[in-house]
C-alpha cells in the first residue's frame, strides 16, 4: 500500500517489454485510474481493448474511468458490456450501482442496492463495488457493512483498499483503521 509510483513504473515497464499484452495495457490504464490520471488511463484501456475487447476487467476498469471523468452513460453501457462478456450479473449490477450513485441518480443506484443486499451469495468485488457505492452515497455504516462481509470472506480485492478513490471519506473512520489493522495493512 502507498506505492502507487512504484507500480506505475513496472507496469510502465512491463507495457515497454510487451506492448501488444492486454493484459498489461489493462493493469497499467488501471494503475493510471487509481493515479486520478484519468486520460492517460482512458487512452491505455482503450488501447488494451483494441488488443482484446472480451476482457471482463478491462471493461470494468474503463466503466470506472469513465464515471470518474464524468461520462456517466458511457460508464453505464460499459456496465453492461461487462454483463454480456461473462462477468457475473451480480458485479454488473453492482458497477452500474456505483456509477449511477457518481451520476447523482441515487434513486436509481439505492434501488440496485436494495436489490443485491438481498442476494444469496455476492463475490468479493461484487461486495466492494457496493461498499464504494455506500460511500458515495454517505451510508458509511453500510460501507463497512459490505467490506465487513468482503473481509470475513478474505476478499483478495481489499488489497486495494487504500487506492479505491471512492472509499476516500470513510479513511478518516475509526472503522477503516480498524479494518487495516486486523488486514495487517499499515494505517494511511
Amino acid at each position: 500500500m502507498g506505492r502507487l509510483d512504484e507500480a506505475l513504473a513496472e507496469e510502465r515497464l512491463a507495457v515497454e517489454l510487451d506492448p501488444l499484452s492486454p493484459g498489461l495495457n489493462a493493469r497499467l490504464g488501471t494503475k493510471l485510474l487509481l493515479e486520478g490520471d484519468y486520460d492517460g488511463a482512458l487512452e491505455q484501456l482503450q488501447k488494451a481493448l483494441e488488443f482484446d475487447p472480451n476482457l471482463v476487467f478491462t471493461n470494468m476498469s474503463l466503466a470506472h474511468t469513465y464515471s470518474r471523468k464524468g461520462m456517466h452513460e458511457e460508464g453505464l453501457a460499459t456496465c453492461q458490456r461487462v454483463v454480456s462478456l461473462g462477468g457475473s450479473k451480480p458485479l454488473g449490477r453492482a458497477l452500474s450501482c456505483l456509477i449511477l450513485a457518481r451520476a447523482g441518480k441515487t434513486d436509481e443506484a439505492q434501488k440496485i442496492l436494495s436489490e443485491l443486499k438481498g442476494h444469496q451469495k455476492l463475490d468479493s468485488r461484487s461486495l466492494i463495488l457496493l461498499a464504494e457505492t455506500c460511500s458515495v452515497m454517505g451510508q458509511k455504516t453500510e460501507c463497512f457493512e459490505f467490506l465487513e462481509v468482503a473481509y470475513q470472506e478474505r476478499g483478495s480485492w481489499l488489497v486495494f483498499l487504500g487506492a479505491y478513490p471512492n472509499l476516500s471519506n470513510i479513511r478518516t473512520d475509526p472503522r477503516y483503521a480498524d479494518l487495516l489493522r486486523r488486514m495487517g495493512l499499515p494505517p494511511h
